[in-house]
């Protein structure tokens, strides 16, 4: 257990914390103030202060590697770091990360640009099952108002402002939404104290000034969106906006082991459902492997296929009580819906079958048909019935049934 870092709130593996210092630091955070940094070994040996602050995050003598370091040689360079009784962090990589009994962890082999979605995913998750779960991990000089939010979803707590100044002192104006080239832009498109000035007097510090700003808020912003357990929600929009983001985006959905063990069986909380990476969320694959692998039908009457209702649960919509009033226990009520798939009426009121707000206009993408089709051919094969009733709309309703049922 780390003595200088407390995790206070979870939403999935993005979290909220604080580095109790005598006026605790919450995270995630901006931490360039809070550090005091004893320098790397490689150059010269470097002592520690004698009587280090607690109100600081010192940063061990340290060798840091370089992403692609061979492990024989990270194993004979690696410092162990001392016992200090103050808050420490330790410079680590991938493969060094370990439990060294200090209060945040560094990660060494981040660089800008940061090289190929997938492995900067894997290295992020090695790292995080490696240290302890109640540390801080920092990600210094690669922050940027747009790759935050991504960060954060990862576990990320700790962040510096070095990319945001150098971007700026190069004449690179960074939004939550890109990165802009001061050459480019007729008018200054923030309201911010830097910005307040116009354009052709905004010089390459005012931008770097601009940035940290926008950081900051956007750090802010974000910090919300996790203690109101919606970061999910606003990074399925964010990623949109840069190719890189979506990559790793995608790719951690795709290998969603990391997020299954972080992301709660329950929560009071909706989310929305609008895009087709919706289809992917943890909390949507959850409910749909369950429905498979551990729902059992124990009705001996038909199965009634209906569509579902924009109201939540289906049972208080106007045309689910007219459905209820028609079958009247003649038969089982299945409802098929976009995202979740297949949703028998007495798991209604489980999460998240009315947790959930997702788009109506009755229009199926191939995907969401496909998808919803093979789950219900799944359901059909593992339940026995002894017919099947679909009183569902022509369009992708009638499609979904329809290769449901030939495939079964």
């Amino acid at each position: 257990m780390t003595k200088y870092f407390e995790v206070t709130h979870r939403d999935g593996s993005a979290r909220l914390g604080k580095l109790r210092f005598p006026t605790p630091l919450p995270t995630p955070a901006i931490c360039d103030d809070f550090l005091h940094n004893s320098g790397s070994l490689w150059a010269t040996e470097k002592e520690i202060p004698s009587s280090p602050s607690i109100d600081k995050l010192l940063i061990l003598p340290h060798r840091g590697f370089p992403s692609g370091t061979e492990p024989v040689l990270e194993d004979a360079f690696f410092v162990e770091p001392p016992d200090i009784d103050s808050p420490t962090a330790a410079v680590i990589s991938p493969k060094t990360a370990s439990d060294l009994h200090t209060d945040a962890y560094i990660l060494s082999t981040t660089s800008h640009p940061l090289g190929p979605p997938n492995k900067f995913c894997n290295d992020i998750i090695q790292t995080k099952i490696s240290i302890p779960p109640d540390s801080a991990l920092y990600l210094p000089g690669i922050a940027t108002p747009q790759n935050l939010s991504f960060f954060v979803y990862l576990g990320i707590d700790l962040f510096d402002t070095t990319r945001a100044v150098l971007s700026g002192l190069q004449g690179t104006y960074l939004l939550p939404t890109g990165d802009y080239s001061l050459e480019n832009l007729d008018e200054l498109p923030c309201h911010c104290p830097s910005c307040s000035v116009s354009i052709d007097k905004f010089t390459n510090e005012d931008c770097a000034t601009h940035n940290i700003n926008t950081l900051k808020n956007e750090l802010s912003l974000i910090t919300q969106y996790v203690r109101s357990n919606r970061i999910r929600d606003y990074l399925e929009g964010q990623v949109r906006h840069d190719t890189w983001l979506t990559a790793a985006f995608r790719y951690l959905d795709s290998n969603s082991h990391y997020l299954e063990q972080r992301t709660p069986v329950a929560r009071t909380e909706g989310f929305i459902a609008t895009t087709e990476d919706s289809l992917n969320r943890i909390e949507i694959t959850r409910f749909q492997e369950r429905i498979l692998t551990r729902y059992k039908n124990r009705f001996t009457h038909p199965l009634v296929l209906v569509p579902c209702s924009a109201k939540k649960p289906y049972s208080k919509s106007k045309s689910h009580r007219f459905f209820h009033q028609s079958i009247r226990f003649r038969g089982h009520k299945v409802s098929i819906s976009s995202p979740l798939g297949i949703i028998p009426q007495e798991l209604e009121l489980t999460y998240p079958a009315q947790h959930y707000d997702t788009v109506v206009t009755g229009n199926w993408s191939s995907d969401e048909i496909n998808r919803i089709s093979k789950l219900l051919s799944q359901y059909i094969e593992s339940n026995s019935y002894p017919n099947i009733i679909a009183h569902v709309p022509s369009g992708g309703y009638r499609d979904i049934v329809e290769l449901a049922t030939k495939n079964s």
